[in-house]
């Protein structure tokens, strides 16, 4: 089985908890600089990257409804957001 992002997914602890072998990869591209469709991917030596600074990337908006949403049954719809 492959996927990303294994760690959230529910059936990494399934495997975990029946005891089943698991390797992990990351995935390096050869050819960056060509377009997406035409680049080659290779598997190597999972590489856990240092995701400490993504918190300084982050922008909460506190504004209007855009933290609202979920409270009505027609929350994000388009009469929801809709001035009156």
């Amino acid at each position: 089985m492959m996927t990303f992002c294994f760690e959230g997914y529910p059936i990494s602890g399934y495997l975990k908890i029946h005891n089943f072998e698991i390797e992990k990869y990351s995935i390096e591209t050869i050819n960056k600089n060509d377009e997406y469709n035409n680049r080659i991917f290779k598997l190597i030596p999972y590489v856990k990257h240092d995701v400490s600074k993504f918190k300084e990337l982050l922008n909460i908006i506190d504004v209007g409804k855009v933290n609202d949403w979920g409270g009505d049954d027609n929350s994000l719809s388009y009469s929801w957001w809709k001035v009156k």
